[in-house]
């Protein structure tokens, strides 16, 4: 299994300008110490998980990095004029060297969509129409498209791509997610669905793939970036890491409440609720290393993972990073070259 690591700021318990310097950190840290991607999101206003440029984050990385991939999971593209999206996809890909993955999602967070002035009802649409414009665009190809949303002229956007073909996922919460991620042959990424839910997902990605008539080469490009993101929380003892978890899933369920909400007001709720604890990764090493595995096990291909930072602050979350790197990840790097000896071995 692919593993991946998801950076983003923070003004909970530490002072944003610290938690941009930890991403620095991280980012170099983990090039150096063999993690395959590092991933950022787009979420704006809201003091946990704040990354409101994720290009310029990403450029930063390029800049910093040498190995590792870099990746939007994903860009909120409703908020984005797709030709200017497009010219940042572009960017990064460039200054990267051709280390791009592309992230799309239609958004969710009414909070930030009514801040931007663009209707929620309008983000499915906005989405599909938007795709139209920048799959051929970061494909080095004209772009012309005529719709509801955008209105496009024939153009060829650039620089073109440095990459022979950028690798994209969607963002996808539920079965016609799934589903459109097959037919617009891109790799789906799931947040919190429980393990059962994730294998009937992939199933369905499996069986639309077929349905639409690809072939096995295409099927396993696709498969390749399949991912599922995980909050990881890694403790000296059991109840410590349950803790520290508790602590977080709390904390974000605050910020879900915060930005489904049209004002940002606060809705009440557990939260613990089964959504909020099915992302939640907790335990020793040997705990964490099996759950991972099981993900495996069920034919996960890429895990992202975002580390929480508990009460040790981020020096604990730089030290939780460093045991992950030294235990978890070579146990799962094995397991990867087990399943595919002939790509290891090349």
């Amino acid at each position: 299994m692919k593993v991946g690591i998801s950076l983003t700021a923070t003004a909970r318990g530490v002072h944003s300008h610290e938690s941009i310097d930890f991403c620095r950190w991280a980012a170099r840290f983990a090039d150096q110490a063999g993690f395959d991607v590092v991933w950022t999101t787009e979420h704006h206003f809201t003091p946990i998980a704040h990354t409101g440029a994720p290009s310029a984050a990403l450029a930063y990385y390029a800049g910093v990095t040498e190995r590792v991939r870099l990746g939007y999971a994903v860009a909120i593209v409703p908020l984005h004029h797709p030709l200017r999206l497009a010219e940042e996809f572009l960017w990064v890909d460039n200054l990267s060297d051709g280390r791009l993955i592309g992230g799309i999602s239609p958004g969710w967070a009414a909070y930030e969509f009514e801040l931007f002035g663009v209707p929620l009802e309008e983000r499915r649409g906005r989405l599909a129409e938007a795709w139209e414009i920048i799959r051929p665009a970061c494909a080095g190809q004209p772009v012309a498209f005529q719709g509801r949303f955008y209105q496009v002229p024939e153009m060829v956007i650039y620089p073109p791509p440095r990459q022979r073909e950028i690798p994209f996922i969607l963002s996808a919460g539920q079965a016609d997610s799934v589903r459109q991620a097959a037919r617009w042959k891109v790799s789906p990424v799931f947040g919190a669905p429980p393990i059962s839910v994730i294998a009937d997902y992939l199933a369905l990605f499996e069986a639309t793939c077929r349905a639409e008539g690809y072939d096995d080469a295409t099927i396993a490009k696709l498969r390749e970036w399949i991912g599922v993101r995980r909050f990881i929380t890694l403790g000296r003892t059991e109840e410590e890491a349950r803790e520290e978890s508790a602590r977080h899933a709390a904390q974000l369920r605050e910020s879900l409440d915060f930005l489904g909400t049209s004002r940002g007001a606060e809705r009440s709720g557990d939260p613990r609720n089964p959504r909020t604890l099915a992302n939640e990764v907790w335990g020793t090493v040997e705990q964490v290393t099996a759950q991972l595995l099981e993900l495996e096990q069920v034919g996960m291909r890429h895990f992202i993972a975002n580390f929480t930072i508990g009460s040790r602050g981020l020096d604990g979350t730089k030290e939780s990073i460093r045991l992950f790197a030294r235990e978890v990840l070579p146990v799962l790097q094995a397991s990867e070259r087990q399943r595919t000896p002939a790509r290891a071995s090349a």
